[in-house]
């Protein structure tokens, strides 16, 4: 953006190209700067002129000074006339520093005229790729009119992510994490840590993180997403269990475990098993279990509302897409003899 106002007499770059740090971007016209300059110049030859004088002028007190004070202590003059001589002195030393003075300012006001010139002279401040142009000679930009977008193109950029409050301990700086993205290609990239905010925000509550990433083919755009991974912990193996297998209750979330009935003379037979469990998250597959089961144990899924502990079932398998209606059904219905028969899903650890 530009810094001063002007109207536009120059533009060295196109859309798109490649700038080094110190090239030209856009000169404004600076006629009417140029002019004051040229003024600001003269008024400090001027000034130097007069300064000169001055000092010239105050020599002359001294010297009149000093031979005064040496007639004065002969009686040769009136003491009138040394105090004359002290006053002429002190106005021409007063004279050379209001003098001096204004070569100053003549110069200051100069260098004031020179830096509006520099600043209507944009140079790129470092070596980097230009945006879509959007200037053209003879437009009047106002003070702080973008100009053109610029960004840095030395093969790494920053990337920004965020991390739930609670979590945030965990990412620190110097962490190292993978991301994807199909602009990288198909393998994960790894990314540095080397920032984190120090506010949190207060509408989504979570902490801003900066990141350094290679990209040496210069593939990466200001705004782009990216996924990235960061990890919360060592990978844990957990049971997992269909959310509809679990029965929730006050008095506690059970699941029904399908076992060989202990009933003599039923031998072969399965029963249902009411067996309270421990819940955790849920995923994408079901509900965690973190007590009250173990893996390879069989549970009754669809239909499970139906039982209760002790009674007899029939297992079938788990339903598809095209046999969950039939699925539902049978398990609603008991069979003559009065048994349910409960799909039921074997256990199986997954990660998380």
């Amino acid at each position: 953006s530009n810094e001063v106002a002007g109207t536009v007499k120059a533009v060295y770059f196109d859309s798109g190209s490649v700038i080094e740090a110190g090239a030209p971007l856009i000169d404004l016209d600076t006629s009417t700067e140029e002019a004051d300059l040229k003024a600001a110049e003269a008024a400090i030859r001027a000034s130097e002129a007069s300064h000169q004088a001055v000092v010239a002028s105050l020599a002359l007190a001294k010297s009149n000074y000093r031979r005064v004070t040496e007639a004065a202590e002969q009686n040769a003059i009136s003491a009138i006339e040394v105090d004359k001589a002290k006053s002429e002195l002190d106005t021409a030393q007063a004279n050379l520093d209001r003098m001096s003075a204004d070569t100053s300012q003549a110069r200051a006001r100069a260098d004031q005229v020179r830096a509006v010139i520099a600043k209507k002279h944009i140079v790129a401040p470092f070596k980097g790729r230009t945006g879509i142009r959007t200037v053209h000679p003879g437009q009047y930009l106002k003070e702080g009119t973008e100009i053109v977008s610029f960004q840095g193109i030395d093969g790494k950029v920053y990337l920004d992510f965020a991390v739930p409050q609670e979590e945030a301990w965990r990412v620190k700086p110097g962490a190292v994490f993978m991301c994807t993205s199909p602009n990288l290609g198909k393998d994960p990239v790894a990314i540095t840590v080397v920032a984190l905010d120090s506010q949190i925000n207060m509408a989504t509550r979570n902490v801003r993180v900066r990141s350094i990433i290679d990209d040496p083919k210069d593939v990466m755009r200001p705004g782009m997403s990216v996924d990235v991974s960061v990890p919360l912990g060592e990978a844990s193996q957990f049971v997992v269990v269909p959310v509809i297998a679990v029965r929730r209750a006050t008095y506690g979330d059970h699941v029904f475990v399908i076992g060989p009935s202990k009933t003599p003379g039923e031998s072969g037979k399965l029963r249902a098993m009411q067996r309270f469990v421990k819940l955790g998250p849920a995923t994408a597959d079901g509900l965690i279990v973190t007590d009250g089961l173990k893996v390879g144990e069989q549970i009754a899924t669809v239909g499970s509302f139906k039982l209760h502990d002790g009674a007899l079932v029939s297992v079938e398998p788990a339903p598809s897409a095209s046999s969950e209606k039939t699925a539902v059904h049978a398990g609603r219905r008991p069979d003559r003899r009065g048994r349910l028969k409960i799909p039921s899903r074997p256990l199986c650890p997954v990660q998380s």
